[in-house]
């Protein structure tokens, strides 16, 4: 089934004439009794050549690489010869056409490809170790983020806590700097803070009741000033271990209305971001199903009358499903998309969604996965539904000897696959069409 169902065609580049410059060199004498080290290296891997196991994600490729074959021997039918007499040799080209398509799939040019390599020299390794410093970026983003239900940042302790874990040094520098340019970026929320702080330290102190009694012994002294000065430092201390004064009727009232004001605020922008999603759903949706219809594979299996529209439409979102699935481990789309998104700029959204989803490596991966799971399962119905339909194939009584002569005519069904009358297999969308049945 997957051999009859051609995902993407690739033309085999014409090699063309190669021709080949001798330069003139001086003759030399050679001991031709003795054969040159590289001449008995091909020689031994000649006499037993080495038998490498094919890839299993190369299996997928199977049915595009026999349509491809197919074509180039349509152009050149001695090759088809050639197969035949050396099946062997089909096997070896068809091994290198699926290694060479996979490849391609991934990598498009070999540009791509060195880039890649030059910066992961050691593969998968370095990819893996990539991906759990992301991981860690994104845990640290989450911890600083994120509120809890009471507006605190509860991720800040772990934050903090991480940082001593990993260099305690670091950490103390760090904090000794945060006062300094905190100040320097936001004086208010500075003092506010460190005046609570030097508040709750004298206090704890009883440092305005030990000056509030040496002011007292001062009266009775001649020491000039001493008293006043006493009182000035106890209003200084007592400024920031006092409660704040209660607020006045007009202060409650003006606070109720920002209160009320932020409420109304927040529903409304809720409201907004709740429209703009659902427009930004319905409209990528329908980005993302333009484009996989559009797909030519797609589109030769919406023409087989015997689908009907919900399995069509079932196919598609499964394609869909699944390439949103993948482009959701690209750090590269998810961040354009994010700024975007949360920007509110559904034409940008729609142009990297587009951009994304026409890439025809990806499109066809994703509609190959697909069809590679459905389409035998249709075929399947189909034979059941045919069978139901011809009924049981009438065969001729057993004549002597014990050998049964078939009297059936016209397609039939062999090792699951339909064939004409004359021998030659039906397609897969003529199965799926009926044709085989002569409808």
């Amino acid at each position: 089934m997957a051999e009859d169902t051609e995902l993407m065609t690739t033309e085999v580049p014409d090699a063309g004439d190669v021709s080949t410059e001798v330069a003139e060199t001086p003759t030399e004498t050679v001991d031709e009794s003795q054969p040159e080290p590289q001449e008995t290296v091909e020689r031994e891997s000649a006499e037993q050549p080495r038998e490498t196991k094919e890839e299993p994600e190369l299996s997928e490729f199977r049915g595009a690489v026999s349509a491809r074959l197919r074509s180039i021997v349509k152009q050149a039918p001695e090759l088809g010869q050639v197969f035949t007499k050396y099946p062997k040799l089909q096997e070896q080209v068809e091994a290198v056409f699926r290694r060479e398509a996979a490849l391609r799939e991934i990598f498009p040019t070999v540009a791509e490809a060195r880039v890649m390599r030059d910066n992961f020299p050691n593969g998968q390794a370095d990819v893996q170790a990539l991906l759990e410093d992301v991981k860690e970026i994104e845990e640290l983003d989450s911890n600083f983020d994120q509120r809890d239900q009471e507006g605190n940042y509860p991720g800040h302790v772990q934050i903090i806590s991480n940082f001593f874990d990993r260099d305690r040094n670091a950490a103390v520098s760090l904090l000794k700097t945060i006062p300094r340019e905190w100040a320097r970026l936001d004086r208010e929320s500075y003092n506010e803070v460190m005046g609570s702080i030097l508040g709750a330290t004298l206090a704890q102190k009883e440092i305005p009741e030990f000056i509030a009694e040496l002011a007292e012994e001062a009266k009775g002294l001649e020491a000039k000033g001493l008293e006043g000065g006493l009182r000035k430092l106890l209003n200084w201390a007592q400024g920031y271990t006092s409660e704040r004064p209660k607020p006045s009727a007009e202060e409650e009232r003006l606070q109720r209305d920002r209160q009320s004001f932020d409420r109304t605020k927040a529903e409304a922008e809720k409201g907004e971001q709740k429209k703009f999603h659902n427009s930004f759903a319905s409209s990528n949706l329908k980005v993302e199903r333009d484009i996989v219809s559009a797909h030519p594979a797609v589109k030769r299996l919406m023409q087989v009358n015997s689908i009907s529209e919900d399995k069509r439409n079932q196919i598609v979102g499964q394609i869909v499903a699944s390439t949103e699935k993948f482009l959701q481990n690209s750090p590269s789309f998810m961040r354009k998309l994010r700024a975007a998104y949360q920007s509110r700029n559904l034409s940008e959204t729609n142009n990297l969604v587009k951009a994304a989803w026409s890439q025809p490596w990806l499109l066809n991966r994703m509609v190959r996965t697909v069809l590679a799971k459905e389409v035998p399962s249709m075929v399947q119905n189909n034979r059941e539904t045919a069978a139901r339909r011809a009924g049981t194939a009438r065969t001729a009584p057993p004549a002597s000897g014990g050998k049964k002569t078939e009297t059936t005519k016209g397609p039939r069904q062999i090792a699951g696959r339909w064939y004409r009358e004359n021998g030659s297999p039906f397609t897969t969308a003529e199965v799926l069409a009926g044709k085989h049945l002569g409808q």
